[in-house]
């Protein structure tokens, strides 16, 4: 149920809990009937295991839905099970699910086989 999961997440938000997952887990939705909003597209994709964030995205200007959304589930195992399902259906009409190529900042890591070799005492 959304509104139990919004009471649960501002209350693990309020404690500081965090959930981890090693992959992406993020879907884009596109194809959605114009009155779905981000309950719905909760309701209907919580079948598939635990949604942890949904965002339908709307016109800034109009107030009206671009027909499209994003889905974070839990894991891969859940997203793997979406893509498996062929044929979505959201009051009344067919969506189209893919999964996000969502691209992660590259960090800078630090060069340590300088510090190695210098430590076993050979040079590069």
């Amino acid at each position: 149920d959304y509104k139990a999961h919004v009471y649960r997440a501002a209350m693990a938000s309020a404690v500081g809990a965090r959930v981890t997952v090693g992959r992406p887990s993020q879907l884009f939705v596109s194809n959605l009937p114009w009155n779905v909003g981000r309950e719905n597209l909760w309701n209907y994709f919580s079948k598939f295991g635990v949604v942890k964030s949904c965002d339908v995205i709307f016109d800034m200007k109009t107030g009206l839905s671009k027909k499209f959304g994003f889905v974070r589930m839990l894991n891969q195992k859940e997203v793997d099970g979406i893509l498996a399902e062929k044929n979505h259906v959201i009051e009344s009409n067919r969506v189209y699910v893919k999964q996000d190529n969502v691209r992660l900042p590259v960090t800078e890591q630090p060069d340590v086989t300088s510090d190695m070799h210098e430590a076993d005492g050979d040079a590069l």
